[in-house]
C-alpha cells in the first residue's frame, strides 16, 4: 500500500471520529436543553393552573359590584324623590340658598333669576 493511501485512510478515520465526537457532544447539549425546557414548561403550566381561577373570580366581583352600584343608585333615586316631595327646589329659591350659605349680602343678587343683572357684578 502506498503512503498516500495510508495517510488518506488515517485522515478519513480522524474526520469520522471528529464527526462522531461532535454528534455525541451535541446530543449531550441537546439533552440538557431538553431537561431545562421540560422544567420551564412544567413551571409555565403550573402558573397557568394557578391563574386560571382568576377569570371567574373577577367576573364574580364584577357582578357583585354591579349589584352594589344598582342598589346605591336606587337608594339615591329614592332619596332624591323624597327630597323633591318634602322641599321642591325652584330656581327662585336657589340663589337665596347660595347667598345664605356664603353669607353674601350683595344687593344685585335678587331671589328671582329673571331680575338678576349679571353685567354689574358683585362690586355694585
Amino acid at each position: 500500500m502506498s503512503p498516500v493511501a495510508i495517510v488518506t485512510i488515517v485522515l478519513a478515520t480522524l474526520v469520522a471520529f471528529a464527526v462522531v465526537a461532535f454528534f455525541i457532544a451535541l446530543a449531550l447539549v441537546l439533552r440538557k436543553v431538553n431537561a431545562r425546557l421540560g422544567a420551564l414548561v412544567r413551571d409555565v403550566v403550573a402558573i397557568i393552573d394557578k391563574t386560571e381561577p382568576v377569570g371567574p373570580a373577577v367576573m364574580s366581583i364584577d357582578r357583585d359590584l354591579a349589584t352594589a352600584r344598582n342598589v346605591l343608585e336606587s337608594l339615591l333615586e329614592g332619596k332624591l324623590k323624597a327630597r323633591r316631595i318634602r322641599s321642591p327646589e325652584t330656581p327662585a329659591s336657589l340663589p337665596t340658598r347660595i347667598r345664605d350659605r356664603r353669607g353674601a349680602s350683595a344687593s344685585w343678587f335678587e331671589d328671582d333669576p329673571a331680575d338678576m343683572d349679571w353685567r354689574r357684578g358683585a362690586s355694585s
